[in-house]
């Protein structure tokens, strides 16, 4: 049966700080939050629209979170407040599906978020609610690893996370305004 919220934490791990939705899905699922499926994708792809598509998950799944990194950028929708990495920020993809527009294509995934995401509502299968949580870094070369900064990050966007899902689970809904 299909729970009422997932979370789909994106990176890849040979990209320094882009595993860090992979770090936080990894975090998330030891906290074992009830009602909650916690995938982790490396390398997104068209396959993962076909996951959420089966049959029962559309009536079942009413929020859907994202997790993945992003580097902060001058004229992005994705800039964070205080623009240096070490930051993080919740957008409601229903409310502000522009927010991801201005993303640069230059992906480490076969598929982009934003791109999963358009054709997810082109093909009906995202659930009411989608968030997706930009986790700001700024070591994104093939062969680094992880920096401490972003592996401590993704322990308070998991509690974050955590938080956010238990509070729209007990509301049956929570608003998102940015």
């Amino acid at each position: 049966m299909a729970a009422p919220v997932v979370v789909i934490g994106c990176g890849r791990r040979d990209r320094g700080d882009d595993a860090v939705g992979t770090l936080v899905a990894e975090r998330l699922a030891d906290l074992q939050p009830a009602g909650v499926e916690v995938w982790t994708e490396e390398t997104p792809a068209v396959d993962l629209l076909d996951r959420l598509g089966e049959p029962g998950r559309e009536e079942a799944t009413r929020l859907l979170i994202f997790v993945d990194a992003a580097l902060a950028r001058p004229r992005s929708g994705l800039r964070p407040r205080r623009p240096f990495s070490g930051t993080w920020k919740r957008i409601d993809y229903r409310l502000h599906p522009e927010a991801l527009a201005g993303r640069t294509p230059a992906s480490t995934h076969s598929i982009s978020v934003p791109e999963i995401l358009k054709l997810g509502d082109a093909l009906e299968v995202l659930p009411p609610t989608v968030w997706i949580y930009a986790v700001f870094g700024d070591r994104f070369e093939l062969g680094q690893p992880v920096s401490p900064a972003a592996r401590e990050l993704a322990v308070r966007v998991a509690e974050a996370v955590a938080q956010d899902i238990r509070a729209f689970l007990a509301a049956g809904a929570l608003s998102c305004t940015s």
